[in-house]
């Protein structure tokens, strides 16, 4: 039993760690990726949730469509699936954390009133769109992406 629990944690984390190819720099030079602004992030503590603290974060899609969460927008991280935070840094790895408090912008409930001209502007199709791509232009591989 020990040894099929061991290879299939080898599966799942073969699955998850992508190629290991070395991924072009995002920005404007590199149309088919989105990039992030600032790079950093910082986010304080809310009761069950972090709040988005200094400056906003936008998220520049690969057809230069602005995704924007204001200073201010709370986040509960990534709804990861249980099987798979062993293989995440859980809900805040960096992966995933910035393409997370983007997508809680425009769907997460308590947004609503912190972010009242992202939420729900957009189609949750194309935020979960969004979600996905911007998970792989932090770094995911896409098969994380995927089930995220």
């Amino acid at each position: 039993m020990k040894l099929v629990r061991l290879s299939l944690s080898i599966c799942l984390a073969l699955l998850f760690t992508g190629c290991g190819g070395k991924k072009p720099k995002p920005g404007p030079a590199n149309q088919d990726t989105g990039w992030f602004e600032p790079e950093n992030v910082r986010l304080e503590t809310d009761n069950d949730m972090k709040k988005l603290v200094g400056n906003k974060l936008v998220y520049t899609d690969a057809t230069n469509k602005q995704w924007t969460a204001v200073a201010g927008t709370r986040t509960d991280g990534a709804s990861v699936p249980r099987f798979a935070l062993s293989l995440t840094n859980g809900r805040e790895d960096d992966k995933f954390l910035k393409a997370a408090i983007i997508h809680d912008a425009y769907c997460q409930d308590v947004n609503e009133h912190h972010c009242p001209r992202q939420y729900r502007e957009e189609s949750w199709q194309d935020v979960h769109r969004m979600f996905h791509q911007a998970c792989i232009d932090c770094g995911s591989s896409p098969s994380l992406a995927r089930i995220m």
